[in-house]
């Protein structure tokens, strides 16, 4: 792999929708960077300063900041960088996250008792089938399944949604 400065900058100083926005953001450019070894630099802002893993250094987002930063890494912060990736790799393994987060959402998720197939999805009689293909067009915007729809309902039904209904 070619050498790479990974550079993750963030909005600290918008306006309060921007800054919530940013909030939810998550850290996986640490993971990204530091996890392939490179010496990066991030913003002071809560995706990389609210996290269990270190990578990288966080830099205020000035100019002169962000210089020193580059210069840094540049000049010194390599030399942690096999600590770093190490420590990523332990944190974010993907058997660590299965064990420890996914499995215990699966326990959770977990129904007191199994339903049958038929009902989670649409019905096989042609009815039922185009009703919950409209429902699932009209409310999840799925143009994949908006075309492939298009090509097996009937031309009648087509003018008749067009007419009343929706634009397909």
């Amino acid at each position: 792999m070619p050498p790479l400065i990974g550079l993750a900058p963030l909005e600290t100083a918008g306006d309060k929708d921007t800054l919530e926005f940013i909030r939810g953001k998550s850290d996986i450019k640490m993971v990204a960077y530091g996890g392939f070894g490179h010496p990066s630099l991030y913003s002071n802002a809560p995706p990389y300063t609210d996290t269990d893993i270190h990578a990288g250094l966080i830099v205020e987002n000035t100019f002169a900041s962000w210089r020193e930063g580059l210069e840094a890494a540049f000049h010194e912060r390599w030399r942690t960088l096999d600590a770093d990736q190490r420590d990523i790799a332990a944190k974010r393994h993907i058997e660590a996250i299965a064990r420890d987060r996914w499995y215990r959402a699966l326990e959770q998720a977990k129904l007191a008792k199994p339903i049958p197939g038929k009902m989670i999805k649409y019905s096989s009689g042609r009815l039922r089938y185009y009703t919950g293909a409209i429902r699932h067009m009209i409310l999840s915007q799925d143009h994949a399944f908006r075309r492939d729809l298009q090509k097996n309902i009937p031309d009648f039904a087509i003018k008749m949604l067009r007419r009343f209904l929706i634009k397909i």
